[in-house]
């Protein structure tokens, strides 16, 4: 159907008056051109259908959306055609971002997009970036930052440059650590080691924060004198799993560091030690590099 088509669109743009011609065509060609505009195009009956778009806003901007009116927006969103569902998906962002925008109406288009996103084509993705870049751009500090939550609450930090990956990682592992170094951190720190964890799954740790984002993530893994917060160590333990031959390097150089988190850990407190020593066995040994190889093996027969 779809070289039909472009053999149509072709005998348009070649041969009608909408475009310079370069040749004419017979009767009996052009009535091959009408019989397959007919079959393959207006008689189409799988075409997609397009969505109202006031009737639309006028629902994400409602109330929250019941289970049956969500599983209703998003058959038509999967139902519209391409250009429209860019554009669709375009505005959901934009309302996401807008500060104006109703609490309820920022959810069911958040909830929308989470639903569609392993579905995101190039161009969806782009026009997303675009948008985010717009506002950046334009100095727009409240769009700008609601897009960043956006990209992340979508799993998508991925797609943001490294500048803008290095300062959500920075920023989330200082938050961690101010709430590691306060008081009643044990209960406080899961949440923000989760959050943390979720972001490092989403996209590579940039080199620019490597060194900082290591040595937080091990030196919350030690604890202190007093323990360490139980229900943030998974996250910890697989954030360590996860490090990567370059991160591995850093948590066992910074050991030689003093004013590194993880050697005035090591300094303060004996608990501490036999904690680097557990991070150290959650690691692949074949993933660590010949370079600190020695060290490593050594601090396990500490063990």
């Amino acid at each position: 159907m779809a070289t039909f088509l472009n053999q149509c669109r072709d005998t348009r743009n070649n041969f009608s008056a909408a475009h310079p011609t370069i040749g004419k065509i017979n009767d009996r060609e052009f009535i091959t051109f009408l019989n397959r505009c007919v079959r393959y195009a207006l008689s189409d009956k799988v075409s997609p259908r397009g969505v109202n778009i006031t009737e639309f806003i006028e629902a994400l901007k409602g109330s929250r959306f019941t289970k049956e009116q969500f599983e209703v927006w998003l058959e038509r969103l999967n139902a519209t055609h391409d250009a429209q569902r860019e554009l669709l998906f375009d505005m959901l962002h934009g309302i996401y971002c807008d500060p104006n925008s109703p609490e309820s109406a920022r959810l069911n288009a958040l909830d929308l997009c989470l639903a569609y996103k392993s579905k995101f084509t190039a161009p969806i993705k782009s026009n997303l970036i675009n948008k985010h870049s717009d506002y950046l751009a334009k100095g727009d500090k409240q769009r700008y930052k609601a897009s960043l939550q956006f990209f992340e609450k979508l799993g998508l930090i991925s797609l943001l440059n490294e500048s803008e990956k290095h300062n959500i990682i920075y920023k989330t592992s200082k938050d961690l650590w101010k709430v590691h170094l306060n008081y009643n951190n044990f209960y406080n720190e899961p949440p923000f080691a989760e959050r943390l964890y979720n972001l490092s799954k989403q996209s590579g740790i940039p080199l620019t924060i490597k060194e900082f984002y290591v040595n937080v993530v091990v030196a919350c893994y030690l604890g202190n004198g007093y323990g360490v917060s139980w229900e943030a160590e998974p996250f910890y333990e697989k954030m360590i799993r996860d490090f990567s031959p370059s991160e591995i390097k850093v948590m066992l150089d910074s050991v030689g560091k003093s004013d590194s988190f993880i050697a005035m850990k090591l300094r303060a407190y004996p608990s501490c030690v036999k904690r680097f020593i557990q991070a150290l066995s959650l690691i692949e040994p074949s993933s660590v590099p010949d370079s600190v190889k020695q060290d490593f093996l050594k601090w396990l027969k500490k063990a």
